[in-house]
């Protein structure tokens, strides 16, 4: 049987630490690459300085704290939870967070970085907690359902980079299945209903024991292989 790999994204991720993270403005940037006025702009003490504005089908983010930098594509935390927080299919949405990424990484006044990640939440609306663990299973070929609930796994399967010579890369990926109440308006009354979906969280992430900075002629490149490594995953499951 094939899966069902019918992913819908609940957010995306774009994680740069750079050498010298004090010297990046994060006015600057939102600036250069969104080139809108936020919505809402926070600063916080520590260092912690974040915009958000309406974006596609959703919102970007750019959040900078004292050790990096987060491009992020995700609904407001706070909305009404009327539906899953799904923004669109996987292949659709992927798309405005590869443009970004390229447009940023492949800036000529990119600042150098240690390390580089992609991140994800992905989720499969599905009618029952028992459906979720059947579609994981298409995914963990280990699972034995039987009685299975509370189910949460967790795994980090190393790879050696084929963009950039002798850099490792961390294949984290999180398994399990939520169950959420949302709340529908209806007057005169108020009713609650629960859904479920099968849930996949992705840090493809290059590993922060490199010494040495990231090669800045390879950054989009990399980037472009974490993007990759979490399509293959979100596709073939838990693989090494």
């Amino acid at each position: 049987m094939s899966k069902n790999t019918n992913w819908q994204v609940e957010n995306l991720r774009i994680t740069a630490f750079p050498e010298n993270n004090a010297s990046v403005s994060a006015s600057e940037l939102w600036d250069q690459y969104i080139s809108r006025e936020p919505n809402n702009t926070h600063t916080q003490r520590g260092g912690l300085e974040a915009r958000e504005v309406e974006y596609k089908n959703s919102r970007i983010f750019l959040i900078k704290q004292p050790d990096r930098i987060e491009w992020r594509y995700q609904m407001q935390p706070d909305d009404e939870p009327l539906e899953l927080p799904i923004i669109g299919s996987l292949k659709q949405e992927l798309a405005v967070v590869v443009e970004l990424a390229e447009e940023w990484l492949n800036s000529s006044d990119m600042f150098r970085l240690n390390r580089l990640a992609f991140g994800a939440v992905l989720l499969n609306p599905v009618e029952s907690l028992h459906s979720g663990y059947e579609n994981l299973k298409d995914f963990l070929p280990f699972l034995n359902l039987g009685s299975l609930s509370d189910f949460n796994y967790q795994v980090n399967r190393r790879r050696d980079s084929k963009v950039v010579e002798g850099l490792s890369i961390n294949r984290l990926t999180r398994w399990n299945v939520i169950r959420r109440q949302l709340i529908l308006a209806h007057q005169p009354q108020v009713n609650v209903a629960e859904v479920f979906a099968s849930r996949l969280e992705l840090d493809i992430n290059t590993v922060p024991e490199r010494i040495n900075s990231l090669p800045s002629e390879k950054l989009a490149s990399l980037f472009d292989e974490l993007v990759q490594i979490g399509l293959e995953l979100s596709e073939k499951g838990d693989i090494e």
